[in-house]
């Protein structure tokens, strides 16, 4: 049986700004289990968002997020770090990591 590797994927956040709808694809997005998508969000003050890979739509080879009424399960760390810092970071690393060595990955930033 192979076991599974983090690896990077498409991912593409839809929002709406000022009625306007509006759409960034983020570069940072590693998938880190068959069912858990990370994705890192710079103009969020480096926040490292965890999502249901379930709860994203997908179209071809890219997950679709939605900042409306379908925006999915998550879970978000925080590093008191400029996000300058957080671009520092081997995300497909993360992916491998257990929640120990990612909190002290951060204390060591």
């Amino acid at each position: 049986m192979n076991q599974f590797q983090p690896r990077k994927v498409n991912l593409t956040y839809h929002s709406f700004d000022e009625g306007e709808p509006t759409s960034e694809v983020l570069n940072d997005a590693v998938m880190i289990t068959p069912d858990i998508i990370l994705g890192y969000f710079d103009e969020q003050d480096g926040d490292l968002m965890f999502y249901a890979a379930e709860d994203l739509e997908k179209i071809g080879d890219t997950y679709h997020l939605y900042n409306d009424e379908r925006y999915p399960r998550y879970v978000s760390l925080s590093i008191s770090k400029r996000s300058a810092d957080m671009k520092k970071l081997d995300i497909l690393a993360l992916g491998r990591m257990t929640v120990a060595e990612l909190i002290r990955t951060g204390f060591d930033m």
